[in-house]
């Protein structure tokens, strides 16, 4: 079991050296057969530029076709789930809830309102990306949020292991 465990590593480890920076945003498991399908991730912020900090969120989505009606008013609904450590050394967890208008062959599209901003999280399955807009709510109580001066953010999200791989490699 040992021997197949460290196969299976040097395979991805192989695999993660020749991929191009577009093939690391893909996700090969992004096939939502059955009516649900499960991803984990790092979200990258791809527009304004990344800052680096050193604190990413380890996201996981959890995606049913099915029973959401009760939860999110939509038929379809999407977990996602997000933990980090903060700069302190706690770990800091969240659970957030999706309301899914878009359920297709080729594409899942959902929403969350936020306190300070909505966001749209589009499952391309046919180009197996993740991406993500947030734009910030106009009101006085969210001038100065973590957006900062920032209207409006896109990211995409990157295969954890890409992710944790790409951060050994440039030590």
């Amino acid at each position: 079991m040992r021997i197949l465990k460290l196969l299976v590593l040097t395979l991805l480890l192989t695999c993660s050296v020749f991929a191009t920076a577009q093939e690391k945003q893909k996700f090969g498991g992004l096939t939502p057969s059955k009516g649900f399908f499960a991803i984990d991730g790092v979200w990258r912020r791809e527009s304004p530029p990344e800052v680096e900090t050193g604190f990413k969120e380890a996201t996981h989505f959890f995606c049913s076709a099915h029973n959401g009606k009760a939860i999110v008013g939509s038929e379809a609904v999407c977990f996602e789930a997000t933990a980090q450590a903060s700069p302190g050394g706690a770990l800091v967890a969240d659970l957030a809830l999706l309301k899914v208008l878009e359920w297709s062959d080729g594409e899942i599209v959902a929403v969350r309102d936020e306190v300070c901003a909505t966001s749209q999280e589009v499952f391309n399955v046919k180009d197996k990306t993740i991406t993500k807009l947030r734009v910030r709510k106009s009101s006085p109580d969210c001038a100065v949020t973590e957006f900062g001066r920032n209207e409006r953010e896109t990211y995409y999200l990157q295969d954890w292991a890409d992710y944790y791989l790409s951060k050994t490699e440039k030590k």
